[in-house]
This record gives C-alpha cells, sequence and structure tokens, in this order.
C-alpha cells in the first residue's frame, strides 16, 4: 500500500479502460480512469487508507470503460496487513458494477420531481391560479 499499487482480478482489468491486461496497476492508473467528478472523494478516501486513518471503506464513484461509457461501482476495502510500526501493508477490497442502482436513483429523482411539478399545478387548478401568472 505504502508503494501506492492496487491489484485487480482479471475481470474488473476487462471491464474497464486500462491500456494493459497487467493486474497489478499503480494508485495513479487507478485515479486516471475515474470520472473528473469524482477524484477528489477518491483522493481522499485512498490517503486516509494509507495514512492508517481508517481500517474500512464504503465509497461509490464512476470509472471510465473499454467501450467509452463511465460507470458506476460500489467499492469496498479493509486493510488486513501491517508492518511492525502498525502502518498499512495491505487491503482486500471488492468492487461491484451499481451502474442499475444509480439508473435506478436517477429516475427515482426524475419521478419523484414530475409528481411535484404535477401537485403545483393541480394546486394551481383548485385555487384558480393561472399557470402563466407563476
Amino acid at each position: 500500500m505504502q508503494e501506492g499499487r492496487i491489484t485487480l482480478c482479471p475481470h474488473m482489468i476487462d471491464l474497464i479502460a486500462f491500456k494493459t491486461k497487467d493486474t497489478n496497476q499503480t494508485y495513479a492508473e487507478w485515479t486516471d480512469l475515474t470520472h473528473p467528478d469524482d477524484k477528489p472523494k477518491v483522493k481522499i478516501i485512498f490517503d486516509q487508507i494509507v495514512n492508517g486513518e481508517t481500517l474500512y471503506t464504503v465509497s461509490e464513484s464512476r470509472k471510465l470503460c473499454r467501450d467509452g461509457t463511465w460507470r458506476w461501482f460500489g467499492i469496498r476495502g479493509k486493510i488486513f496487513d501491517f508492518d511492525e510500526n502498525g502502518n498499512p501493508l495491505r487491503a482486500i477490497g471488492t468492487c461491484t458494477d451499481i451502474a442499475k442502482i444509480k439508473e435506478a436513483e436517477l429516475q427515482l429523482e426524475q419521478t419523484q420531481l414530475l409528481l411535484k411539478e404535477n401537485k403545483h399545478i393541480k394546486n394551481c387548478y383548485k385555487s384558480g391560479t393561472s399557470l402563466n401568472s407563476l
């Protein structure tokens, strides 16, 4: 961990847009594939792990896939090995495709917005208020 290397399973390598099939990646290679809006959050989490500020993390971020799309992943990690000074040496984690969950969340937000707008229109109609006057 102190060396800033991440070992990924072959399935993850096949899915995201690494230029190589090598499963041993640097932190920089991993963050290069992180959506620009998610990079600050990912950096904070990685720094907390490397500095021993947290032993366990759960996060969500978008990664660039081979087909050029951004895909949401849920990432969980836990430090499980330390050196003699208590510094983290190794962590293990999972990376789960949560794109469908994020899509459902977006659809729910859009539906809630439509319901709010419909309620507003209904209230205007009931009160005799013109929608043009709003």
